[in-house]
């Protein structure tokens, strides 16, 4: 069994490839899927690292109150 890769456009006569379109959609929607997921991840280490920072100053404000 063969599958049709190619379709003619019944008004113009343009020739699509069906595997390009599909495969650009797919390809948009994983990028796009992906770049939020490594965006929520970038935050979540941003945040991470300010709370790293904000312990680090509380620490060393509380060391230098004790000395």
């Amino acid at each position: 069994m063969t599958t049709a890769q190619h379709l003619n456009c019944p008004k113009c006569g343009t020739v699509i490839d069906v595997n390009d379109g599909i495969s650009r959609q797919i390809e948009n929607e994983l990028k796009e899927k992906y770049q939020k997921e490594l965006q929520a991840e970038m935050n979540g280490v941003a945040q991470r690292e300010q709370k790293l920072k904000d312990d680090l100053a509380a620490f060393e404000e509380k060391k230098r109150k004790e000395n």
